[in-house]
């Protein structure tokens, strides 16, 4: 090991390295691109519960499946369809995305072990491949999600909302909107909550 060999540990940096082993398309890369996709949906759990103050912090540092899905199950309120928020302000608008963990990246979660602890004997390689390469695109979408969770609307507006630190534009033009809204200054936006099947 060097001082400059760095080990990403973001949801994105460990889905970057499974799609790396999963290109080199030989059962051990397969087996390591299994082993970085499982710790992927993990983070992305763990990063989905950071921001939620209600979580403890033991909750959102495991990497206890049942424990982060119960946990995401709370904070989205069972929710198992996105969300899209929509903030126009004039002609700035921001768009922001809720995608929850599907139920294949959890069904993967938990048959990942299979793959990953029996002898290579029993295994189906291409039927490995195939689940790999859609769990891989799962999490691509999933990782498209800027929301942390769906924002809580009320018929008085949205009362909290937890966005990705990814998303820069969005976040600078949502700030600008609330230090008016809190200057009390002059505003007029629109917000647009829309459900989608994920």
């Amino acid at each position: 090991m060097t001082e400059n060999d760095f080990y990403g540990t973001s949801a994105r940096a460990y889905l970057d390295r499974a799609k790396e082993r999963f290109r080199d398309g030989t059962k051990a890369s397969l087996i390591y691109a299994i082993l970085e996709l499982r710790c992927a949906i993990e983070a992305r759990m763990q990063e989905m519960l950071e921001p939620h103050p209600e979580v403890s912090e033991k909750k959102k540092r495991t990497y206890k499946v049942p424990v982060l899905s119960s946990e995401l199950d709370k904070i989205s309120y069972s929710l198992k369809r996105g969300q899209e928020l929509i903030f126009i302000d004039g002609e700035k608008r921001a768009r922001f995305l809720y995608i929850p963990i599907s139920e294949p990246l959890k069904d993967f979660l938990r048959k990942s072990g299979n793959y990953l602890h029996t002898t290579s004997k029993s295994h189906n390689w291409k039927e490995i491949r195939n689940t790999v390469d859609l769990t891989i695109g799962q999490l691509e979408y999933n990782l498209e999600g800027t929301l942390l969770g769906p924002a809580r609307v009320s018929k008085d507006g949205i009362s909290y909302i937890a966005i990705s630190p990814s998303n820069e534009v969005d976040i600078k033009m949502l700030k600008d909107l609330v230090n008016r809204v809190k200057k009390k200054k002059k505003y007029n936006i629109v917000i647009r909550c829309n459900y989608l099947d994920v």
